[in-house]
């Protein structure tokens, strides 16, 4: 476990503040009516990857690529991805106001857009990495709880997911887990990973280990305190 500890200014005094399991926690910014708002980065790397449609799972290898969309390279024609975000473990479910998960896109091969049903990358609110694919599934508590993304344009993609991060919290969590997908029907599956007229058409989003050399490690941007 990787625990970073930074000091943060606290109504005039200086306070410990620890970052998640597997990430960092930037210094506090003091916002209106006594709110603070905290980055928490990931930097696990082994929690963020992705999975094929027909059960290869790839948090287990590594978790060099979040890759959303469909891939030949394991005969896994259609992925899906999934990140994880530490959670400050010092803040209550009850004092979060906001929460904004932040992922970057860093490539799009082809146009996966195109090729997949209308709506964009979708993201599911989900329990586990482990056998994460496309609906249904046992480890997705809630899904399709938004878009992150509708084109592949390299930069940062944002996504409201503040009730989720305050059931985790109150389950007493130490990370928020999302997976992200297309939508799709029966014709854009291929379970076997026999299908050779499948192309790579992919978007990449940069991962907690920094694999694709941008910087812009996964986020959780979470505020506190303040009025309601």
């Amino acid at each position: 476990m990787h625990v970073r500890w930074t000091a943060a200014l606290a109504a005039g005094s200086m306070a410990l503040i620890l970052g998640g399991c597997g990430g960092s926690l930037s210094p506090a910014i003091p916002g209106l009516n006594g709110s603070q708002t905290y980055t928490m980065v990931a930097e696990d790397d082994t929690q963020d990857s992705y999975s094929g449609h027909d059960g290869w799972e790839g948090g287990d290898e590594g978790g060099t690529t979040i890759q959303v969309g469909t891939t030949q390279s394991r005969n896994d024609d259609m992925v899906v991805g999934f990140v994880a975000v530490p959670l400050p473990q010092n803040v209550t479910a009850n004092a979060v106001r906001s929460a904004t998960l932040r992922l970057f896109v860093t490539h799009m091969q082809n146009n996966p857009f195109q090729r997949f049903l209308p709506g964009g990358i979708r993201v599911d609110h989900i329990l586990d990495d482990e056998f994460y694919l496309p609906l249904p599934n046992a480890v997705v508590l809630h899904p399709d709880i938004g878009v992150l993304a509708t084109d592949g344009t390299v930069g940062w993609r944002e996504l409201d997911v503040t009730a989720y991060v305050k059931e985790d919290l109150a389950a007493g969590r130490t990370v928020s887990r999302f997976g992200l997908r297309f939508l799709y029907d029966d014709t854009m599956a291929d379970p076997d990973g026999d299908d050779a007229v499948f192309n790579d058409e992919y978007v990449l989003f940069e991962d907690a280990g920094d694999n694709q050399g941008t910087g812009n490690r996964p986020e959780l941007v979470v505020t506190v305190g303040g009025g309601a």
